[in-house]
């Protein structure tokens, strides 16, 4: 919560990736009442999934399915929420599974351990990133002692999920969460690529006789 201008707190509620897995959400009416729905657009896959995946796929896909960010945006839409209530939950995250292999998709042996950007980043320059062009998300993999597969989200993922939201003409977009990027330059520029908006140098006033 915090305050508007005229003194009236602002209430923006935290919303689940996908409408359908939550049927009891009165998504139309949430919109109408609240100044901001966040969605957490993110743990599509999460610790305890079968199979190691996107955390957040930015696009959706014949090998991933329907359900990733873009299909979000639009369920919401669908279901009556206006555009300028929207705000789109970025994951600054990853998870790291053990896998039965190497390969996409692989089967997990046991939950996977959270990864915040900046280690993130950095494990992927030490075990070779690797850019899954079916959800526009990096990943890595590694072998000690058995596989590992870490997925996340990194500049370029973030940048085209923040696109969707900019073109999209939601409200905004944020993340979860500030401070897992350790100030990386990389993520702040993109935000500003997508937001940034230049003022004119020059104001002219026209008179109207």
């Amino acid at each position: 919560l915090h305050y508007h201008s005229e003194g009236r707190k602002e209430l923006s509620i935290a919303m689940p990736a996908v409408v359908s897995w939550y049927p009891g959400y009165d998504y139309y009416n949430l919109g109408l009442l609240a100044d901001g729905l966040f969605i957490m657009a993110y743990d599509y896959h999460y610790s305890g999934s079968g199979n190691a995946g996107p955390v957040a796929p930015t696009m959706n896909s014949s090998f991933w399915g329907y359900y990733a960010v873009n299909t979000t945006v639009g369920d919401y839409i669908n279901a009556g929420v206006d555009r300028d209530k929207i705000i789109l939950g970025i994951p600054y995250y990853g998870y790291d599974w053990p896998t039965v292999d190497e390969t996409k998709n692989a089967q997990t042996t046991g939950s996977g351990s959270a990864v915040i950007y900046r280690y993130a980043k950095s494990n992927a320059q030490t075990y070779n990133r690797d850019w899954d062009s079916d959800s526009y998300t990096p990943f890595y993999d590694f072998y000690s002692t058995e596989w590992h597969q870490c997925w996340y989200d990194d500049s370029l993922s973030i940048g085209r999920k923040l696109s969707i939201a900019s073109d999209s003409m939601l409200q905004g977009a944020g993340c979860w969460a500030l401070g897992y990027d350790n100030g990386e330059s990389d993520v702040w520029n993109e935000i500003e690529n997508a937001f940034w908006y230049e003022p004119p140098e020059d104001h002219f006033i026209v008179k109207i006789n």
